[in-house]
């Protein structure tokens, strides 16, 4: 019984580890190798993948913690599904990973954006319509006539988007000179004549990127920076996208990917316009050395309503000890890009995907997008994707990820990394010593057992053909013996397996180890095959009955008067 249980347990702890390790069924590193899909397209590509079934986007981020003894990360995952994907064993929390996550769920910020009119099938287009203007300019320090920079190519676009899976994605558009009304096209997709895109829908816009520079030398003091217009392709026809906003639009200013910094904006008929040459935009400047400029954010000032609220974390115990914090306490915390507000909802002895007793800090994907880049203006990608799949097909799903079109830089599969794990050599010779062990054991007792049942019952052959002779009939001496030996049997039986049972829940959370020779986590449960411990009682019991039969056929060979006179000599 201590040898079964303690290989079905063993082996249920490498399948535990590996489940904790790899954090779902299959965890999948996306391609960043030429021909690649963009990170854009992985999700309609997994929704097209066979045996996938759910999926959820996780990135990681370094975080600092003031009690960290370790290195501390951001597990940044999309709450609305890691419940149905994560790989979480029950006891590593005292609720389960459903109600853990709901908070985060529920502190998601409702942001509405502007919607975008496209569908899947579609070629996605979006053109923008932006001028800059210059009033006042110097040119190495001198005055200089502003029709010096008309025509130079000093204006470019990108626009940031957000799918139905709260992702954001930034798309940059053509360029255009300065001095006159460029309509500038932002291709949302792969690029191409033929292109076709496939998003999570519907698509919002978040936000318009204008990257304005100069020509070597000359700042340019005074004039403007606007937006006029937006429209999108519908069916080769442009249609305008509307902008007017109840709660308007906000502008920041970044030069050289700096601090973002508020700036004036107008909005009126001619759509939204920056002065320059004020404090808020004091000046348009040349490219610097690493070919960085000046970069003004356009986007909805409801986007600013995102840094109110207070976000909700999860914590590991490693976690929590690195705050100095407790579960319920909100406090401020840096995290994505800044100074937040944030509220422990919950607790956990550890996550899986991250290493067992690292400081760990979960937060609801979406989330944290949105607060990075109402923040800094930077748009993060996921890094990696963990998946859930139909039952028995985690192989070939793993195989298939690696093909194209998704061409994944890297795959672990739970049952593929359970079967590397069960190939330490130390555990596989305590099995096999067990169970080599455990099968001469079960032999000797056996052929002891019936060593002694026949000589105990060739010793009392007289007594039994005196009392065939006082009129016991051959069943009921035959039930007789049975029931003799049934009780020892039985005896020995249960002994057996309660003594089993106990070795085994005693001792197999202590010396199930790891390889290298540590406490595994998730910890060990132990794990009763009651199945082969039902063969071995069956097996016990089947040598009671062989026996009783050799017994029985023992018994008929001899004649009862031969063995009275034997008696009586």
């Amino acid at each position: 019984v201590f040898a079964v249980s303690y290989t079905a347990t063993w082996t249920a702890s490498q399948h535990d580890q590996a489940a904790y390790q790899v954090g779902a069924d299959i965890r999948m590193d996306p391609g960043r190798r030429a021909g690649s899909p963009p990170n854009w397209a992985i999700d309609r590509l997994l929704a097209d993948t066979p045996g996938v079934m759910v999926w959820t986007p996780v990135s990681r981020d370094p975080i600092s913690l003031a009690r960290a003894s370790r290195s501390a990360e951001v597990l940044g995952i999309d709450a609305l599904t890691a419940a149905e994907v994560v790989a979480f064993r029950t006891d590593i929390a005292d609720v389960s990973l459903q109600r853990l996550i709901a908070p985060l769920v529920a502190g998601r910020p409702q942001v509405n954006f502007i919607p975008l009119p496209f569908g899947p099938g579609e070629r996605h287009l979006l053109r923008v319509t932006a001028d800059v203007e210059a009033t006042e300019l110097t040119t190495e320090g001198e005055p200089g006539d502003p029709n010096l920079v008309r025509g130079w190519p000093g204006l470019s676009v990108a626009v940031v988007l957000r799918d139905a899976t709260g992702a954001l994605f930034r798309f940059t558009g053509e360029s255009g000179p300065l001095g006159r009304e460029n309509d500038l096209v932002v291709q949302i997709g792969t690029a191409g004549a033929d292109s076709r895109a496939a998003f999570a829908y519907p698509l919002e816009l978040v936000a318009i990127e204008l990257s304005v520079d100069t020509p070597p030398g000359t700042v340019v003091s005074g004039g403007s920076v606007a937006l006029r217009g937006v429209s999108a392709q519908i069916d080769g026809v442009w249609t305008p996208v509307p902008l007017h906003l109840d709660g308007g639009w906000r502008a920041r200013a970044s030069y050289f990917r700096g601090f973002q910094q508020p700036v004036d904006l107008s909005d009126d008929a001619d759509g939204l316009v920056a002065s320059v040459g004020g404090a808020s935009l004091p000046a348009l400047l040349p490219l610097d050395a690493a070919g960085r400029g000046m970069v003004m954010t356009l986007a909805p000032e409801i986007l600013t309503a995102v840094t109110s609220g207070t976000v909700p974390l999860l914590l590991t115990d490693a976690g929590l000890d690195a705050t100095g914090h407790g579960a319920g306490d909100d406090f401020t915390m840096r995290i994505a890009e800044g100074n937040r507000n944030v509220a422990i909802v919950g607790v956990v002895r550890g996550f899986p995907g991250t290493a067992a007793g690292q400081p760990v800090v979960i937060a609801d994907l979406p989330t944290l997008a949105l607060l990075q880049f109402e923040r800094a203006g930077t748009v993060g990608e996921a890094e990696e994707w963990w998946l859930r799949v139909d039952g028995g097909q985690g192989a070939s799903v793993a195989l298939g990820l690696a093909q194209p079109p998704l061409l994944a830089d890297a795959v672990m599969e739970t049952d593929e990394r359970a079967s590397a794990l069960s190939r330490d050599p130390v555990a596989l010779g305590i099995i096999g010593a067990l169970t080599i062990g455990s099968v001469a054991a079960a032999l000797f007792a056996a052929i002891g057992f019936v060593i002694s049942m026949a000589v105990s019952v060739r010793e009392r052959l007289t007594e039994f053909a005196l009392l065939r002779a006082l009129g016991l009939s051959e069943s009921q001496l035959m039930a007789w013996l049975a029931l003799e030996s049934a009780v020892l049997a039985l005896i020995s039986l249960a002994a057996g397996t309660a003594i089993g049972l106990a070795m085994a829940w005693v001792a197999l959370p202590s010396i199930t180890v790891t390889q290298d020779a540590k406490a595994p986590f998730p910890p060990v449960e132990v794990h009763i095959p009651w199945g082969s411990i039902a063969v071995l009682e069956f097996v016990g019991l089947a040598v009671l009955g062989l026996t009783l039969l050799a017994v029985t056929r023992l018994m008929r060979s001899s004649g009862i008067a031969a063995r009275l006179r034997i008696g009586e000599d």
